[in-house]
């Protein structure tokens, strides 16, 4: 997630939430034939990997497996075992297990002052799956979510991140990893896997006063599950934002300071 935006003067902005990723890791390759490509198309640049049906396909890793990660969150990236210009080459198949993470949300931004400082941005979702099997039938996409931008004025609040996922014909082989929620400025945090940290609102709610609550995780509509804890709260008569959610827990609440 972002970190939380200053309270003094200006040029203090919201930090941007981090990039989200894609991680596949190849527990083995099983070719029928030796030393056949294996083309692999992954951000926008294309390789190839050639596999001997006897060897173990080494890596810098200690059980050898093959390691491919996907951060560039411009271009959408993507992965095949198959070459479509020869389609004489033997299948292909590999057993894996994906990691995806989405984008974190960023800091919200206050300059001013007084009132409650700008709050962290939620972490992007953690999403891991084992098992899975990928062969020449399909061909992978791979979306990597972008951190949110952090708030740059008085009173902006940061932006939610956007999630990450593999999909196959815009099916996801792998639950999305959502984005995280964006930190509040004189408001409360946004929603996401994890929720935003909320800032103290400079004017009193009849129902809360100047407190501002952390964004919520989102629940799966689906199975009911969330990725993420919810943002700390701002309450009165604090000058800090709370913040942001993360993978292992909610945010912190906004700790009492001195004056108002």
């Amino acid at each position: 997630g972002g970190g939380g935006g200053g309270r003094a003067s200006n040029g203090y902005y919201g930090g941007a939430g981090g990039s989200g990723v894609v991680i596949i890791r190849i527990t083995k390759i099983y070719v029928e034939l030796k030393w056949k490509p294996i083309p692999v198309s992954a951000g926008g640049h294309d390789g190839k990997i050639f596999v001997d049906e006897n060897a173990v396909v080494s890596t810098n890793a200690p059980t050898g497996d093959l390691i491919i990660t996907y951060t560039n969150t411009t271009v959408d990236g993507g992965l095949r075992f198959f070459d479509p210009e020869h389609p004489e080459l033997p299948p292909v198949w590999a057993n894996a297990r994906v990691l995806a993470v989405g984008g974190g949300g960023g800091g919200g931004c206050v300059t001013e002052q007084r009132g409650g400082g700008g709050a962290g941005g939620g972490a992007g979702g953690f999403i891991e799956k084992s098992g899975l099997v990928f062969d020449n039938s399909v061909e992978f996409s791979i979306t990597v979510g972008k951190g949110g931008a952090g708030g740059t004025a008085n009173e902006e609040a940061g932006t939610s991140g956007t999630s990450s996922s593999l999909k196959t014909n815009g099916v996801a082989v792998v639950k999305e990893a959502l984005g995280g929620g964006g930190g509040g400025a004189h408001c409360a945090g946004s929603d996401g896997a994890s929720g935003g940290g909320g800032s103290r609102g400079m004017t009193e709610d009849p129902t809360t006063g100047y407190q501002r609550i952390g964004g919520a995780a989102i629940v799966d509509p689906v199975d009911g599950t969330v990725q993420g804890f919810k943002g700390g709260d701002a309450t009165t008569g604090l000058t800090v934002g709370a913040g942001g959610g993360g993978a292992g827990g909610a945010g912190g609440n906004a700790v009492l300071t001195s004056g108002i």
